[in-house]
């Protein structure tokens, strides 16, 4: 895999102080105490360029029913467990968070909130500035024309020449998010195999909490990705096959209030997603778990700084991990069945970057 080629990841060696304080490296189990003098409290992990556009029809038409509820059995993960949630119990997460850091960690969270802030910055097209402008010229096209939103469902749309614009599109914010991820303080700290593991199985949550910064919850609708059109939500629940998931997405926005965090809180909690400890196959459990908790302290004092409403903010995006996990695992099954349907098309048709992230062993 060439996804960490020419890794200069961040360091610092007030993680490295943290991180060897923390003695356990056993994938799966609850990590131990970490150095008082840190102030890191314990908490336990439950283990756990353009491509053809012809012929993507005939992948359609292999893939039938809903992509967000085929071969779902919900007693059975598939790839991403969306049980395995070592932030299950949000309540006691807040409550650990509200402790207050000594001065080293507390130096250590600083560095950490402006390092993924300004990789969050460097790494997406979703900025708030950029959104807000976006709102501002479509309002102003809309009234310069009425008032009125197009009715793009009565235009003629190729819903596999959609697809293939979308699957096109994921392509640059994939590398995004890799470069985001490699700039996280702590993430440069784990096994190389570890990191792998962390992109392969985070990167599309990560996507999902950009992508719902694009969607306006209580009217309903959605800029796309390059930030020029707004669609309503109807009209993007029929972007077969990806519509599905999108949709969900919705939801998501609307949970998290994305359009009211700021982009360093988008930021953390993107970290949040990507240095996840129920990763499976992770080596080092207990480090990973480490470093997420630093983010999770970070994020939680942002919140504080930013918003009279923080506690509650924190519980909804922390409460929100399930439902971005179940769609990161209903993603798996989707490619999961065009591979074993249509292998050839999937590989001419994918690109391959997006082949190379989510080449897994699947059943």
């Amino acid at each position: 895999m060439k996804l960490l080629q020419s890794n200069e990841s961040f360091k610092s060696d007030l993680m490295q102080t943290v991180l060897s304080s923390s003695s356990t490296s056993v994938s799966g189990s609850s990590s131990t105490p970490l150095d008082a003098n840190l102030n890191v409290a314990p908490s336990t992990t439950t283990s756990t360029s353009t491509q053809q556009q012809t012929n993507l029809s005939n992948i359609n038409d292999n893939v039938s029913g809903d992509p967000a509820n085929m071969n779902r059995n919900t007693d059975q993960p598939f790839y991403v467990d969306p049980n395995a949630n070592c932030l299950s119990d949000v309540r006691k997460v807040l409550s650990e968070m509200k402790d207050t850091p000594v001065e080293k960690r507390r130096l250590l969270i600083d560095q950490i909130t402006d390092v993924t802030t300004a990789a969050h910055m460097s790494s997406t097209l979703n900025t708030q500035a950029n959104i807000r402008e976006a709102n501002e010229r479509i309002a102003r096209q809309q009234d310069a024309m009425g008032n009125q939103m197009p009715d793009m469902s009565k235009m003629t749309i190729n819903p596999s020449a959609m697809m293939q614009h979308f699957l096109n599109s994921m392509v640059p914010e994939m590398t995004k998010v890799v470069n985001f991820s490699k700039q996280l303080p702590g993430f440069g700290d784990v096994d190389t195999d570890d990191q792998l593991t962390l992109i392969k199985q985070g990167i599309f949550e990560v996507m999902i909490a950009r992508i719902t910064l694009l969607i306006d919850h209580v009217n309903d609708s959605m800029i796309d990705p390059s930030l020029k059109t707004k669609s309503p939500r109807s009209v993007v629940r029929q972007m077969s096959p990806l519509g599905p998931f999108i949709d969900q997405f919705f939801d998501i926005a609307k949970q998290t209030h994305a359009q009211d965090l700021t982009d360093g809180e988008h930021g953390l909690f993107g970290a949040i997603l990507m240095l996840c400890p129920d990763r499976h196959g992770l080596k080092n459990v207990s480090a990973v778990q480490t470093i997420q908790h630093l983010y999770l302290q970070a994020l939680h004092l942002l919140l504080r700084h930013n918003h009279k409403d923080a506690d509650e903010l924190f519980c909804k995006l922390i409460s929100s991990i399930p439902a971005i996990r179940k769609i990161n695992d209903d993603h798996f099954r989707f490619l999961n069945n065009i591979k074993k349907q249509s292998s050839s098309q999937f590989e001419t048709h994918f690109p391959q970057l997006h082949r190379e992230v989510f080449d897994v062993a699947l059943n």
